[in-house]
């Protein structure tokens, strides 16, 4: 899972262009949160990584159950032998500000930003402190998929919870 860099002009965004050649292009809204790989074996999961160095991610599989929008098992049936469910972990904003108010009502230090706040979050040592984070996932893609058999990436989003993809 490779990250994209910044553009912030348009002589920028030509550069880009150039080094990874022609498009067609997908450009969608950026949610600023921790990227993860959710693989599924015949419908189940068994491992969740962060992008780590876009080769090997960090493992955070336990710390990912926790999360209610990631299933352990797919919806419906005759799921892929292997699928690969990409998207973005992330605190909404709202939520953030929460979490930042409780912590400072318990003479904690807050939070810096919500981004940092996901990341350490997902990358807890103990899940149950995961557990307790209002953790929001937004699926954007899908890597591996072998024997898929679907036409449309809303197929896929068929196979996760009400919800999983927002």
């Amino acid at each position: 899972m490779m990250s994209l860099d910044n553009a912030f002009s348009s002589e920028e965004l030509k550069a880009w262009a150039e080094r990874v050649g022609d498009g067609p292009y997908l450009c969608e809204l950026k949610i600023d949160g921790l990227a993860i790989n959710l693989r599924y074996l015949d419908g189940k999961l068994v491992s969740a990584a962060t992008r780590g160095d876009g080769v090997t991610g960090e493992d955070v599989t336990l710390n990912a159950k926790t999360l209610n929008q990631i299933p352990d098992k797919l919806q419906g049936q005759n799921h892929p032998k292997q699928i690969e469910i990409r998207g973005e972990v992330y605190f909404a904003l709202e939520d953030f500000d929460k979490l930042n108010e409780g912590l400072i009502a318990a003479g904690k230090a807050p939070f810096a930003n919500p981004r940092n706040s996901a990341s350490g979050s997902l990358r807890q040592k103990d899940p149950e402190v995961t557990k307790t984070r209002p953790l929001k996932l937004l699926v954007h893609g899908f890597g591996a998929w072998a024997d898929h058999g679907l036409k449309t990436q809303s197929e896929v989003y068929q196979l996760l919870p009400n919800g999983a993809c927002r």
